[in-house]
């Protein structure tokens, strides 16, 4: 008999509940099926108990989840459960009062109690402070030469695109901070490193994104030169967080590098195990700027929550915040955030495996709701059946896998090969080999969603490897998607007459006003022959300003600009609601 009664004492208290949460459902039932007729063989080293079970040893340790085992699973075997179940056995042989009561966890004093209230009701917020007339004026001024520039891209083209345009960009960009219009200084210098990209020929340039944010941040400039001006239209300097947690619990889940002309650093992503959080996936970011000289340096990782420790040596640890700050998912370092617990992690939990993904669909119907602006809105746990194929495609420098879920859908994951993921396409390649010969191994994967030309694609960020599979939920797909199929053909040919406009936007963009041409009566017959004559009449008013700029006197990029933007915002809208049922409907094979 063990010794050692604290920890009898915990196996006696185990129960169903206690060791499901601990593993799983499945890995509990084959636990307590293994110990069936099983003589218990253990010895007692140190306080532990060192229990021999199905040719593997356990040493079995407080708390349960430290407990080791010599198998291959590096998460909490059936042969750990099953070593408990054992002890717990022993246990019951004990008279009750030999085995010490299992104390409740200290009440928190009434200080804790403080700190972990709900914060206080924010008062009603002021109305907008009115701005001086000198203020006015410097602000119309700066956002008039910022019109200026933004025009004279469009008029002549990425493809005419100089290094100064950029310079010129980051110049208004200063002005913009002078002003004290902050979110001006942010569009602009955004679209000073899209255009030194695209000077620089990098991979990483994308000009359809570019001409989207051009045609916004002229928007957002023109409500400055004519609109009604105060302070929160300006924007703020300081980044101000809309979710504020009095206490918050994290499961470190993965982390990516990033790597740009002047930054770099990394990525880090969160779980929250709150399940009714209405967000619950977060991001901290440690991206830092990039020094060059005789020898290249980065800058040392920021330290977070006053601990003088970067995140990365945080990355295993189950944690607990007080105070911790947000703005759309993505987390605050500030010294104001305390950790005041962490333990090691376990992601083969209950908050984990509930959260995965066993059907694309669940994943497609979702992202029509969400903002793919957010990066913590398009992460997924994704669990796919089975690898049909992969390939690298030398041309694009990316690694395509073709997965298929428990229920037959069907999803492409594609990896860009870059300095930064050269580890990622290296593993992914590995374990897309393993898969192939072994049609019995399975992954869970973290993802980044996204709807592309009608196809939902992944973008993995980590992988898991969840020995003992994952539990199947079944997802009802929403009421709205049921009839879908049945109009498989006629949303394929929406998507692709939403995606020769949005094609046709950028081209303008890269070619430039002075060259812009071609006819637009075949574009804008299909849009009509799709019975979708509202983008009909955008797109003709939007082509044709676009083509009469270079034979009319009186034409301005300006108004060419106001005609992209509503046609822009058409796109949007109808680019998400068709291209959420035409990613369901190829899933299936139905486009």
């Amino acid at each position: 008999m063990l010794e050692n009664k604290e920890l009898l004492a915990a196996a006696a208290a185990a129960d169903e509940a206690s060791l499901t949460a601990l593993a799983n459902k499945g890995i509990y039932k084959r636990a307590v099926k293994d110990i069936e007729g099983e003589t218990p063989d253990f010895i007692e080293v140190g306080g532990q108990a060192v229990v021999t079970i199905g040719g593997a040893q356990c040493s079995i340790t407080l708390p349960f989840e430290n407990s080791r085992c010599t198998c291959p699973s590096r998460t909490v075997c059936r042969h750990i459960i099953a070593a408990i179940l054992l002890l717990k056995a022993q246990a019951s042989e004990l008279p009750a009062e030999e085995l010490p009561t299992q104390e409740k966890p200290p009440e928190p004093t009434v200080q804790e109690v403080k700190t972990l209230s709900e914060p206080e009701t924010p008062e009603p917020a002021d109305k907008p402070k009115k701005l001086s007339a000198a203020a006015e004026a410097e602000i119309r001024e700066c956002a008039q030469m910022c019109s200026e520039l933004i025009e004279g891209v469009l008029i002549h083209g990425l493809a005419r695109v100089t290094q100064s345009a950029s310079e010129d960009m980051e110049l208004a960009a200063v002005r913009c901070h002078g002003a004290k219009m902050a979110e001006a200084e942010r569009l602009m210098r955004e679209l000073a490193k899209g255009l030194s990209d695209c000077a620089s020929r990098r991979a990483s340039f994308d000009s359809r994104v570019f001409t989207k944010r051009l045609i916004e941040c002229s928007e957002y400039i023109g409500r400055l030169m004519t609109g009604e001006l105060n302070e929160e239209i300006l924007g703020s300097f300081r980044k101000k967080y809309d979710e504020h947690f009095s206490r918050l619990e994290i499961l470190p889940i993965g982390h990516r590098e990033v790597f740009g002309s002047s930054y770099s650093g990394s990525v880090y992503y969160f779980l929250n195990t709150d399940s009714k959080a209405k967000r619950r996936f977060l991001t901290y970011s440690d991206v830092r700027p990039n020094f060059y000289g005789k020898n290249y340096k980065r800058m040392p990782s920021a330290d977070v929550w006053g601990t003088m420790m970067p995140m990365s040596s945080h990355m295993k640890k189950h944690m607990v915040l007080l105070n911790a700050k947000a703005t759309d998912g993505r987390l605050s370092g500030s010294n104001e955030t305390q950790i005041i617990s962490e333990h090691r992690v376990n992601l083969n939990c209950p908050e984990v495996r509930k959260m995965v993904c066993c059907d694309f669909r669940e994943a497609a119907a979702a992202m029509s709701e969400r903002d793919p602006e957010c990066e913590a809105d398009t992460l997924f746990f994704v669990h796919p059946e089975r690898l049909k194929n992969y390939r690298f495609d030398k041309v694009t420098q990316k690694l395509v896998m073709e997965l298929e879920d428990s229920c037959g859908n069907t999803v492409c994951a594609e990896v860009k090969y870059k300095a930064e993921t050269k580890d990622l396409v290296e593993l992914l390649e590995k374990i897309c080999e393993r898969m192939q010969k072994n049609d019995g191994l399975f992954y869970t994967l973290l993802v980044s969603a996204y709807v592309s030309e009608g196809e939902l694609r992944f973008y993995p960020v980590e992988v898991y490897d969840f020995p003992d599979g994952i539990e199947m939920h079944s997802y009802e797909l929403p009421e709205k998607y049921k009839n879908m199929y049945r109009y498989s053909r006629s949303i394929n040919k929406i998507v692709q007459v939403i995606s020769a406009v949005d094609r046709r936007l950028e081209t303008i963009m890269l070619s430039g006003l002075q060259s812009a041409g071609g006819d637009c009566t075949k574009l804008i017959k299909h849009c009509r022959d799709c019975g979708m004559e509202g983008l009909a009449q955008l797109t003709e008013a939007a082509l044709k300003a676009a083509e009469n700029y270079r034979h009319s006197t009186d034409s301005n990029a300006a108004d060419v600009l106001e005609k992209m933007r509503k046609l822009m915002q058409y796109l949007s809208v109808a680019e998400k609601k068709a291209g959420t049922v035409s990613a369901l409907c190829r899933m299936k094979g139905e486009n």
